[in-house]
C-alpha cells in the first residue's frame, strides 16, 4: 500500500511540473509572438487647403540608418495622412534639400512640409490640395501675400491666411508701407467677408478707396492686412512687402484673350510665361522647379507662347 502511495505521488509531481513547463512554454511563445506596442507620433498637425480641404498628419521619427564616413543621413522618419476626400497615406521619408519629404514608392504621391506650409503632388502635378497651412486656433496669420511676391494688375491672385474658428468674416486691407504716401493709401480689397481662409482678387478692384484714390499704384512696398470684422483689434500683416507693377506686354495680351495671369510651379528652365501647350514644362518635381507666372486661358485652352489655343 505504501509502495502504491509513493507511485501516486511521483505521478502527481510529473504531471504538475509538466504543467508548469506547458504554461511557461506557452507564456514565453506568446510574448515572442504578440507585436510590439505602436511608435507614438513625435507630432500630429492639420492643414487647411484651399476649398475647405484637410489634411490630417501623424509624423513618426524613425530608427537612424547606418552610413558611411562622409555619407548624408538617410531618412528614416514617416507620417500618416489622412485627406478630406476619404484617402489615406503612409509614407515613408525621403531625402530633401528643403523641409520634410515623403513618397509613394512610384512617387506618384509626394507630401512635404515646411514650417507652417505643406505641398501635395500627384503625379508631378499640385491640384487638389493648395495652398496649405496649418490651422490656426488663436487669432489671425496672413499667410499669403507675406513678402516678395510680385503682382500685377489684372492678375487674379489667391489672398490666404489662417483664423481661429470663433472669428465668422473678416476685413482685408491694402497699404502702401516704407514711404511718406503710405499713410495716404490704405484701401479696403474685401469687407465683412466669410472667414474661409481664402479670397480670390482681381489686382485692381477695390471695395473701398481713401481720399480718392481709384487706380492702383506700382509699388513694391504694399502690404496686406486682415482683420477680425467684428474685433479689429484683432489682425495680422505680412510679414515683409510684396510688389504689384503694371504687368508686362505678356500679361496683357494674356488678359486681353481672356485669360488669368497666374502663378504655378514650374521647371528651373523655364521662364514665366512658358508653352503651356507643350507636355513637360511644369512637370518636374518641387525641388527642381521655381515659381513662374502663367496664362491661364481656361478649361480646354492653352497659351502657346503668344495666344490662347484649343488644347
Amino acid at each position: 500500500m505504501k509502495k502504491n502511495l509513493i507511485f501516486i505521488f511521483l505521478i502527481v509531481v510529473i504531471l504538475a511540473g509538466a504543467g508548469i513547463w506547458y504554461a511557461n512554454n506557452k507564456w514565453n511563445k506568446n510574448q515572442l509572438q504578440s507585436p510590439s506596442p505602436s511608435p507614438s507620433p513625435i507630432a500630429q498637425v492639420t492643414y487647411i487647403c484651399n476649398g475647405d480641404r484637410t489634411i490630417d498628419t501623424a509624423f513618426y521619427k524613425g530608427e537612424p540608418k547606418p552610413v558611411q564616413p562622409g555619407e548624408p543621413p538617410i531618412p528614416s522618419g514617416s507620417v500618416k495622412l489622412i485627406l478630406s476626400d476619404g484617402r489615406n497615406f503612409d509614407l515613408p521619408q525621403t531625402i530633401s534639400a528643403d523641409g520634410g519629404r515623403y513618397a509613394n514608392s512610384d512617387e506618384s504621391f509626394v507630401f512635404w512640409s515646411k514650417g507652417d506650409g505643406a505641398l501635395v503632388m500627384e503625379n508631378n502635378v499640385e491640384k487638389n490640395y493648395t495652398g496649405c497651412f496649418t490651422q490656426v486656433t488663436e487669432g489671425i496669420r496672413v499667410n499669403t501675400p507675406n513678402g516678395g511676391e510680385t503682382w500685377s494688375k489684372g492678375q487674379k491672385v489667391q489672398i490666404l491666411w489662417g483664423a481661429a474658428k470663433e472669428i465668422k468674416s473678416v476685413n482685408i486691407r491694402l497699404a502702401i508701407s516704407g514711404n511718406e504716401d503710405s499713410q495716404n493709401f490704405n484701401a479696403a480689397i474685401a469687407c465683412d467677408i466669410p472667414n474661409t481662409g481664402n479670397y480670390e482678387w482681381t489686382v485692381q478692384d477695390l471695395y473701398a478707396e481713401v481720399l480718392g484714390v481709384k487706380a492702383l499704384p506700382t509699388s513694391d512696398k504694399y502690404l496686406i492686412t486682415i482683420e477680425d470684422t467684428a474685433h479689429n483689434n484683432i489682425y495680422d500683416t505680412s510679414d515683409a512687402t510684396f510688389s504689384i507693377n503694371k504687368g508686362t506686354t505678356t500679361e496683357q495680351a494674356c488678359i486681353s484673350l481672356g485669360g488669368t495671369v497666374e502663378t504655378s510651379l514650374c521647371c528651373n528652365s523655364t521662364m514665366d510665361f512658358p508653352n503651356s501647350c507643350l507636355i513637360g514644362a511644369c512637370g518636374c518635381s518641387p525641388t527642381n522647379s521655381h515659381q513662374v507666372k502663367i496664362c491661364n486661358c481656361g478649361k480646354g485652352k492653352c497659351f502657346n507662347g503668344s495666344t490662347c489655343v484649343v488644347q
